[in-house]
């Protein structure tokens, strides 16, 4: 059976035009893509020009009751139909000789919530992006305009410290990758965006695009005051000030950053931090400014913690580490801890011992 290739891109086509969607503010475009499900019947539609047949295929959306109710009647869901055909044939590939003859909306039904999500299940699997990021951190990508890249790295390198794992185009991508498919990996990976924001920051086209596809895809912007104040689709939202060294930047960042995501991202992220930390300082660091998100850990995450203080001499043997990660796992689990040369101890209880 031949395999079509349009239908293969739809979802990197709408990754697209999402980031045109969030720089236009399209929001609920945006929320539609984001929940929809979807079959293609491919072969439906033909057409010869020039001595050339251009094959055309049905996309037939289906949305959860939530969204398809904002859809206020029949000829405005005619309209977005149309509206998404037009956009799709717009920018794709013409020399594929395929194309879209048809979209169709409709009210997604029990049976068919195992449907492919649009636009996440053909998205990059785990293996094509893990080599972007460190294992276990949080992670940032960092928008920046390419005079900024020396300032930008060494903030990437201060944020390291506290679990937080930055991609920085212009350094991360190994020389043999394409680096506009590494962007694109980055971009669907993150966790976050921080647009570090200096005076010529909004003049460019590839940082506007940047923040277009976070706000598209709904993840949290971060933005950073170098020089100017946040603009456009992010005017609203509180920047990070300017501070006078990299690493106090860095350490008022994490705290902005780690508001903004799941709990048990910013657990992870933080604990993978103990577990590497290089040096006494580090650790203090981490514990002064994260302490208190390490008290929401679950149980799994407990013992990875544990092991992160038992492994470490740079953690069994920090004074900070020694006072408060015993104080952390009684808030955790209610239970005092002894800590006995490297090693962290439960402490029993006489209640404990009686039955």
């Amino acid at each position: 059976m031949y395999q079509y290739k349009l239908p293969q891109k739809l979802p990197y086509l709408f990754e697209e035009l999402q980031i045109f969607w969030g720089n236009s503010n399209e929001k609920f475009l945006c929320e539609l893509t984001n929940n929809a499900k979807f079959i293609i019947d491919e072969y439906t539609d033909t057409y010869t020009d020039w001595g050339i047949d251009h094959i055309g295929h049905k996309l037939n959306i289906f949305l959860p009751l939530p969204i398809f109710s904002k859809i206020k009647n029949l000829q405005i869901k005619q309209q977005i139909a149309e509206q998404l055909k037009k956009s799709l044939n717009d920018i794709s590939d013409s020399d594929l000789h395929e194309y879209f003859a048809q979209v169709t909306i409709n009210l997604q039904q029990p049976d068919e919530q195992r449907l492919p999500n649009l636009m996440t299940d053909k998205r990059f699997a785990e293996a094509d992006v893990s080599h972007i990021w460190d294992t276990g951190f949080v992670r940032a990508f960092i928008s920046h305009k390419d005079k900024d890249k020396n300032e930008v790295e060494k903030l990437n390198r201060a944020l390291k410290i506290y679990g937080i794992s930055g991609f920085v185009a212009h350094t991360s991508i190994e020389p043999t990758k394409e680096w506009k498919l590494e962007i694109e990996k980055a971009l669907a990976s993150m966790d976050i965006l921080v647009a570090y924001i200096t005076d010529e920051f909004n003049t460019g086209a590839w940082t506007n695009q940047e923040i277009g596809y976070a706000i598209g895809a709904g993840i949290n912007v971060i933005p950073v005051k170098i020089g100017l104040d946040p603009s456009g689709l992010i005017s609203h939202i509180q920047a990070v000030p300017k501070a006078a060294t990299t690493d106090l930047l860095a350490d008022n960042m994490t705290k902005y950053i780690y508001e903004q995501i799941p709990p048990h991202k910013r657990i992870d992220g933080i604990i993978t931090a103990l577990k590497f930390s290089h040096s006494y300082n580090c650790t203090s660091k981490i514990l002064i400014r994260c302490n208190e998100y390490l008290k929401e850990a679950d149980d799994k995450q407990k013992e990875k913690l544990i092991e992160a203080f038992e492994t470490n001499s740079q953690v069994y043997d920090s004074f900070e580490a020694k006072q408060q990660i015993p104080e952390i796992l009684k808030e955790i689990t209610g239970k005092n801890y002894s800590i006995k040369g490297r090693q962290l101890k439960e402490i029993e209880s006489p209640i404990d011992d009686q039955f």
